[in-house]
């Protein structure tokens, strides 16, 4: 069974607040194909919508990285 790390991180600099999940240790990982799913969908709509900021999904072959970037007046 393969194991892994967790870390999120979370910064503020010029009015924005970015969060970062970096995955590490476990399986190797590559995008989803198809159809997102509902809660990617929720995720997206929350970050893009809502709150006027933006997601970046990095897929590294040894984990993934997500940055959610918001602005901090929303």
């Amino acid at each position: 069974m393969d194991t892994g790390l967790l870390d999120v991180s979370c910064s503020a600099q010029d009015g924005a607040v970015a969060i970062v999940w970096t995955e590490r240790g476990g399986p190797s990982v590559r995008p989803p194909a198809g159809t997102p799913g509902y809660g990617s969908k929720l995720v997206e709509c929350s970050v893009t919508g809502h709150l006027r900021g933006k997601i970046v999904y990095d897929w590294e072959k040894y984990g993934l990285v997500v940055t959610l970037t918001v602005d901090r007046l929303a």
